[in-house]
C-alpha cells in the first residue's frame, strides 16, 4: 500500500474517544468553600498594622499612591502561577484579593479572600469567581483599584490572556503597581527589592520560615501528581501573606510621604524626593524643595554615594531655576545655585552638569570668562560625547563674542567716566 492509500485509509478510520479524566476535587486544606468542581475560596481576616509615622490609616492614602485615592477602594492582588514566566501556557492556579474593611472611623481588619483552582478543567468558574470578585461594589466611587507588587508587568497580563483564552472580557480596573515605589525607597538599602525582603525590613514581618514563590509551581505540581493538599499548603499561606503585605507596604508608604521627618537612615532619601518631584505642580514641589535642599547640603551623602547626590541635587537646581525651590535665607537665588551647581561638577560624573554650570555663569551671573573656562574643562575630559563637541564650539564661539562685546562695553564706559572726572561740564 503505498502512501496515499495509508494516508486514506487513516482518515476513514473513527476517531477514538477522548480518555475520561475525573476532575481533581481537592481543597487545599481546611476551612475552604466550595463554588464549583475544583474551585474553592477562603476568607482570612488579617489585623490592621500600625507602622510608625502620622496617623493616616483612618484617613485618605497619599497622592503618591494614586490611582488610590480612598482605602476601601484598593484591591490589593496577587497570583500563584503554574509557571514564572508569561505566556499562553502560564495558567494561575491561586488568585488573592485584598479589602479593607472600616471600623468606625478608622480602618479594620484586612479580608483577604483566595480562590483555588484544584484542576484545569475547572478553570472557566475559577475565572468567573475572579471576575465577580473584581466587579463586587466597594462603596461610593467607580469600582476597586487594582492594588499589586510587579502586576502591570505578570499578574494582570497572565490572569488578562486566561480570560482571553476562554472568551471572557477581563474586567479591566485603574492599577497601582507599588513594586516601582519600593524601588524608590529601599534599592539601595536592601539586599533586593522583593516584596518578602521589604516586610522583613521595612514593616517588621518575619519571612523567615517563608516558602520562596519560586517553588510554587513546582509544589502545584506535587498537589496534581499526588492529589493530597499537603504540598500546597505552605504555597497558600505565603501567597496570604503576600497579598497582606501589599496593603501593609501601602500604609506604610502613605505614612513615610507624610512625615516631615523622614527616616533617612533606614530609606533612599534621594528616592523619597524624586517620589515627592514626580507628583509634579507646586503641592510635589512643595514637598520635594526643603528634602532636595537638605539632601544637597550633605555632604556624607555626597561622599559616599555621588551618583544619587547627584540626581536628587540636579532636581533642585531645576526647582530653583523655575522658582519652585528657594535658597537659604539671606542667600542670593543665581549665587547660591551657582554654588550648589558648581559642586555637582566638581564630582565629574556628567558632562551635562558643566552645561548647566555654564548656563548659569552666562546668564545669570554674566560671568563669560568663568563659563568658557568651564567649557573648556567639558571639552578637556572624558565626559565629552562627540554629539556634546559640536554644541561645545557653537557656546564657545559665542562666550567668546559676548565677552568682547562686554570687554568692549567696559571700555567705553571707563572711558566715559574719565572723561567725566577730567571735563565735568
Amino acid at each position: 500500500m503505498d502512501l496515499y492509500q495509508r494516508l486514506k485509509a487513516a482518515r476513514t478510520e473513527p476517531r477514538r474517544a477522548p480518555r475520561e479524566r475525573p476532575l481533581l476535587d481537592v481543597a487545599p486544606g481546611t476551612e475552604w468553600r466550595r463554588l464549583a468542581p475544583g474551585v474553592f475560596r477562603r476568607d482570612t481576616r488579617v489585623p490592621s498594622p500600625e507602622p510608625p509615622g502620622p496617623p493616616r490609616a483612618g484617613g485618605l492614602p497619599h497622592p503618591v499612591l494614586a490611582p488610590l485615592e480612598r482605602w476601601e477602594e484598593g484591591l490589593f492582588f496577587d497570583l500563584e502561577t503554574t509557571g514564572l514566566s508569561g505566556g499562553a501556557g502560564n495558567v494561575a492556579f491561586l488568585a488573592g484579593f485584598g479589602r479593607f474593611e472600616r471600623s468606625g472611623e478608622a480602618l479594620g481588619a484586612l479580608l483577604v479572600r483566595q480562590f483555588f483552582l484544584s484542576d484545569f478543567g475547572a478553570e472557566p468558574d475559577f475565572l468567573d469567581s475572579v471576575a465577580r470578585e473584581i466587579e463586587s461594589e466597594t462603596g461610593p466611587g467607580e469600582g476597586p483599584v487594582f492594588v499589586s507588587y510587579n502586576g502591570a508587568a505578570f499578574d494582570v497580563p497572565i490572569l488578562r490572556t486566561r480570560f482571553l483564552l476562554t472568551g471572557r472580557p477581563f474586567p479591566e480596573r485603574p492599577h497601582l503597581d507599588l513594586l516601582p515605589i519600593a524601588r524608590r525607597l529601599y534599592r539601595h538599602r536592601l539586599p533586593d527589592c522583593r516584596l518578602g525582603t521589604i516586610e522583613d525590613h521595612a514593616l517588621g514581618g518575619d519571612r523567615s520560615d517563608d516558602l520562596p514563590g519560586s517553588l510554587a509551581p513546582l509544589r502545584y505540581r506535587e498537589f496534581h501528581r499526588l492529589g493530597d493538599p499537603g504540598p500546597i499548603e505552605d504555597v497558600v499561606l505565603h501567597h496570604r501573606r503576600d497579598v497582606a503585605a501589599l496593603a501593609h507596604l501601602s500604609l506604610h508608604v502613605s505614612r513615610l510621604m507624610a512625615d516631615d521627618t523622614p527616616p533617612w537612615e533606614s530609606i533612599d532619601p534621594d528616592g523619597l524626593v524624586l517620589l515627592h518631584a514626580a507628583r509634579g505642580g507646586e503641592t510635589g514641589a512643595a514637598r520635594a524643595a526643603p528634602l532636595a535642599a537638605r539632601f544637597s547640603r550633605d555632604e556624607t551623602l555626597r561622599t559616599e554615594r555621588p551618583d544619587r547626590w547627584a540626581a536628587v541635587t540636579r532636581l533642585y537646581l531645576d526647582m530653583l531655576r523655575r522658582g519652585l525651590a528657594s535658597p537659604p535665607p539671606g542667600n542670593d537665588r543665581v549665587r547660591h545655585a551657582f554654588f550648589v551647581a558648581h559642586r555637582l561638577w566638581d564630582l565629574r560624573l556628567d558632562g551635562s552638569d558643566a552645561i548647566r554650570l555654564a548656563k548659569l555663569q552666562e546668564h545669570g551671573l554674566k560671568d563669560f570668562a568663568g563659563a568658557l573656562a568651564t567649557c573648556h574643562e567639558l571639552a578637556t575630559s572624558d565626559l565629552a560625547a562627540d554629539r556634546d563637541l559640536a554644541d561645545l564650539e557653537r557656546r564657545r564661539a559665542r562666550l567668546e563674542r559676548r565677552r568682547s562685546a562686554a570687554t568692549a562695553r567696559q571700555g567705553r564706559e571707563r572711558e566715559l567716566r574719565n572723561r567725566r572726572r577730567t571735563d565735568p561740564n
